[in-house]
């Protein structure tokens, strides 16, 4: 074979290779009481068995990037947001016991980012591109109100109660909003680059629900978000991408750019362990109904990890 037949036929070989490659997984979530799990991708969205990760099965969709999935409180609905970037954000509505799509809109003129359901589930919380973030109506997909203070891209969202939420972005601010006048009532800005994630702590009797942020900063930050103080952090060796709580809101488990996942206590910003999930760069995370993570990213990997929950150091 000669130089240009060896270099055309490596050429066409890395053209195929490029075409089996899955597309990354950009996001999953547990179904409320059962052992299913959603997963979202540019190949649309799947259904994977726990503890297994077996496929089993497909959920209708037209949206050609998925960034978000949601569960509605009650289990009955799941929200789907995505859309085409700088072109227009979609949100699509599933009934989860037929599997069928009942409400389809366009919100915005790029991709949703996040869609996060009301605590009592009449109502979705869905941010974009171009600093677009809104309450919508979850039986006409319609916006209420629209939540007007982000410059850029909002990347994260969370309700910390019935009528305030949380937005957070490419603008490196943290927004706390009065949903019911749709004003802002707080802005958190000590983040110094994009905020990829927003959580907020599961409640307790025990202490004060705490809110953490994780940055391109490389940063996980604790705050109190009713004062708007911040109260801990930890720098992390990688850019985190996402990140979710334990179930018992002691520790943070942080999806990163290198594959890996740290696990950051919340009473000292204490990093407890890190360890390898994936190749490539962790794109989402969820919690487990066993208390472990399964984590996903690139190539259309997704993978089951133990982790801490507990103030106890497993090293």
């Amino acid at each position: 074979m000669t130089a240009p037949q060896h270099i055309a036929a490596l050429f066409l070989a890395i053209c195929a290779a490029a075409a089996r490659a899955e597309p990354p997984i950009t996001a999953i979530a547990f179904a409320p009481n059962e052992n299913i799990l959603v997963v979202g991708s540019q190949q649309g969205l799947e259904l994977r068995a726990w503890p297994s990760l077996e496929r089993a099965g497909a959920l209708p969709t037209e949206l050609a990037n998925v960034h978000d999935v949601a569960f509605s409180p009650d289990g009955a609905m799941l929200a789907v947001a995505g859309g085409a970037p700088s072109e227009s954000g979609e949100i699509e509505l599933i009934d989860w016991s037929t599997r069928v799509r009942i409400g389809r809109a366009v919100l915005g003129e790029d991709v949703l980012y996040a869609a996060r359901w009301r605590p009592g589930g009449s109502e979705l919380l869905v941010t974009g591109g171009q600093g677009y973030a809104a309450i919508i109506n979850a039986d006409t997909l319609k916006p209420r109100c629209e939540l007007l203070g982000h410059t850029r891209a909002v990347l994260s969202a969370a309700w910390l109660s019935q009528d305030t939420a949380l937005t957070a972005g490419v603008d490196s601010t943290i927004l706390l909003w009065n949903t019911v006048t749709a004003a802002t009532q707080r802005s958190l800005n000590q983040h110094t680059d994009a905020v990829q994630a927003i959580i907020v702590q599961p409640p307790s009797d025990a202490m004060q629900r705490l809110l953490a942020t994780i940055g391109a900063d490389r940063t996980v930050r604790f705050w109190q978000p009713n004062i708007g103080r911040m109260v801990r952090l930890a720098r992390l060796d990688s850019r985190p991408t996402a990140a979710v709580w334990s179930a018992n809101g002691e520790v943070i488990h942080i999806a990163c750019w290198d594959g890996r996942v740290r696990s950051v206590r919340a009473e000292d910003a204490e990093l407890l362990r890190e360890a390898k999930a994936i190749d490539g760069v962790a794109y989402a995370i969820a919690m487990a109904p066993d208390g472990d993570v399964v984590v996903a990213g690139s190539a259309g990997q997704l993978t089951r990890l133990r982790v801490p929950n507990t103030h106890s150091n497993p090293n």
